[in-house]
């Protein structure tokens, strides 16, 4: 499944990063698969994918993306599917 684009701000929380993808994906935060998310410059296209677990990882992936050119600051993000959401029985 592809989702997408998003826009965010350079100085975006964590937090403010897992509501947009979960908001891209029609899915809850409490149901994104945080765990596996990583993220990789648009350019090259042979780039490795990096970590985007936690406050380190998005820092990384904002530091450089603010040291790209305007016209060209985008990234991949990828993860695992969102998790299923319980079943509740009443």
């Amino acid at each position: 499944m592809t989702y997408g684009p998003a826009e965010v701000a350079v100085d975006i929380s964590v937090d403010q990063f897992l509501a947009t993808v979960a908001k891209s994906a029609k899915t809850r935060k409490s149901l994104l698969a945080v765990d596996s998310i990583k993220w990789k410059p648009f350019s090259p296209q042979n780039a490795r994918y990096l970590p985007l677990t936690d406050e380190a990882g998005l820092r990384a992936m904002m530091s450089r993306v603010g040291s790209l050119p305007e016209n060209n600051r985008m990234v991949y993000v990828q993860m695992d599917k969102p998790h299923k959401p319980e079943n509740v029985s009443v």
